[in-house]
């Protein structure tokens, strides 16, 4: 499907449900095309914590992160 620029400002609503659908779509600007949007699989959807990954991923005061939250707000809420 190709959509402009124009109609994805207008028509935000009915892209989105035809990728849910598994419809790939070409955004055009001047009827050039610019971008492609394209649905998401099971594998882009899985949940990951944010801090899971790069310099936080060995950081051992993070294996249980709400912990870790409660000492770093400590001082800031009087505990």
């Amino acid at each position: 499907m190709d959509i402009s620029v124009k109609d994805l400002r207008y028509r935000t609503k009915h892209v989105l449900h035809s990728l849910r659908r598994g419809t790939r779509t070409t955004i055009t600007y001047r009827g050039r095309p610019v971008a492609k949007l394209v649905p998401l699989t099971a594998e882009d959807t899985n949940v990951f914590h944010p801090i899971g990954f790069g310099m936080w991923k060995d950081h051992t005061a993070l294996k249980d992160v709400h912990a870790w939250l409660d000492d770093q707000r400590g001082p800031r809420y009087g505990r």
